[in-house]
């Protein structure tokens, strides 16, 4: 079937950028996969289909400090799930590579799950999914990739009922979630001394849930996990809730979709002693998407997936830069805690410090404050409702940019396969 909104959306862009029917597909020219024997190994939690998470899941492919693991689409976040496994197949097949897993779960917010006993047929399942916009041109716009998910080499997987990796059908404890219990088997099977790092560029719900597992099963996972780095917060800065939420303009967009689940990882990543590294909008803040990164990559594409991200790119400018509608602005949010475990140095002065951090769970879905993030000093310990967090609040934007352009240009781990545009 003919998806209408892509066709729609490829015609408008072609007015402003080669991105129409006979454009020259880049050639994949790649150097060689290279990995550094001391890569870090990453689970990534993500809708994936927001350009600055999309962006982030190619350069944990491409980095040489990198290893992906495993991709977890959260399903109480932008996108719908189905949809986005299906993306994330395709794109790691353009890597030539169709064995990774793409696991899918954690449909309802931990929020939801706790007030309603309704199972399957829980009427507050989009409770605090009201607050996602539709887009510009409704929710397929985050479906297809901003209508460039067609132009992805197709591969052999697909999201199938029947014939997929795991993934949970509904509002399910942990102990049931195939797709949580799929992730832990995946890391208990790591070679001896390997561990991983959760890098959660959506709300905590999937890692929020594994501290549920039984013991042993949670073991398994302790065992391994060197720390947690999210996006998500705002201490210094108002938040970035839309105008249907104005009246909330404290909050960051992640913890407000689950602030129940950022304030379990919180409380469990101190019992645990497990280091969480949270990168707030204060940082990301700092580093807005400019029409020279667009035109970096789009106006002189090295590798398909710098013509990939150069278009996607280009959507955003064309399509978000509405102050009326949608945006006046973008920012590489999710982009920013993927650099800071890719090239650590990137974190400048004031250095990060171990703060004291309380998020507001209790002041209900339309609350004026809920999901906001406070902090203070750590001092001597953390007050009862406050937990130790270490916090970015100062990046290197134009460190960022760079490492953006580099990585995505670098024909060193580049695709196996070009983009497909229409003739």
């Amino acid at each position: 079937m003919v998806n209408w909104y892509s066709t729609i959306l490829v015609a408008v862009t072609c007015l402003t950028t080669l991105a129409c029917a006979g454009s020259p597909a880049i050639k994949p020219s790649s150097l060689g996969y290279r990995k550094n024997p001391t890569a870090t190994n990453v689970v990534l939690f993500t809708d994936g289909t927001n350009f600055d998470q999309f962006l982030s899941m190619l350069m944990l492919i491409k980095s040489q400090n990198s290893k992906l693991l495993a991709t977890y689409v959260v399903g109480n976040s932008w996108a719908h799930p189905g949809a986005a496994v299906n993306m994330l197949y395709d794109a790691f097949h353009m890597f030539g590579d169709d064995s990774t897993p793409v696991y899918a779960g954690s449909h309802y917010s931990l929020f939801a799950e706790q007030n309603n006993t309704l199972l399957g047929h829980n009427p507050q399942r989009d409770l605090f999914a009201h607050a996602v916009t539709a887009g510009y041109g409704g929710l397929v716009f985050y479906d297809t990739l901003m209508g460039l998910a067609d132009q992805l080499p197709s591969g052999p997987r697909h999201f199938n009922p029947m014939n997929r990796d795991p993934v949970e059908d509904g509002n399910t404890a942990a102990t049931s979630d195939s797709s949580l219990l799929a992730l832990v088997d995946l890391i208990a099977s790591l070679p001896t001394g390997q561990r991983v790092t959760f890098l959660a560029h959506d709300p905590l719900t999937p890692i929020a849930k594994m501290f549920d597992l039984p013991s042993g099963q949670l073991d398994l996972i302790l065992a391994r996990l060197d720390g947690i780095y999210v996006m998500t917060g705002a201490f210094g800065v108002d938040g970035n809730l839309f105008p249907m939420l104005a009246y909330n303009n404290k909050t960051e967009f992640n913890a407000y979709l689950d602030s129940l689940a950022l304030y379990v990882v919180l409380e469990k990543c101190k019992l645990h002693n497990i280091p969480i590294t949270i990168v707030p909008l204060d940082a990301t803040n700092q580093v807005p998407v400019t029409l020279a990164s667009v035109e970096a990559l789009r106006d002189n594409p090295k590798t398909p997936e710098a013509q990939l991200i150069g278009l996607l790119f280009d959507r955003v400018i064309t399509t978000w830069f509405d102050p009326t509608f949608y945006f006046n602005s973008a920012f590489f949010w999710d982009t920013c805690v993927t650099s800071l475990i890719l090239s650590p140095g990137l974190a400048v002065a004031p250095a990060p410090e171990i703060e004291c951090v309380k998020v507001v769970t209790d002041a209900g879905v339309l609350g004026f404050n809920q999901g906001q993030t406070l902090s203070v000093p750590y001092g001597t310990g953390c007050a009862t409702g406050y937990y130790p967090a270490r916090i970015v609040r100062n990046i290197d934007g134009a460190g960022v940019s760079t490492l953006i352009i580099n990585t995505m240009q670098s024909r060193i781990n580049s695709a196996k396969y070009p983009l497909w545009f229409p003739k």
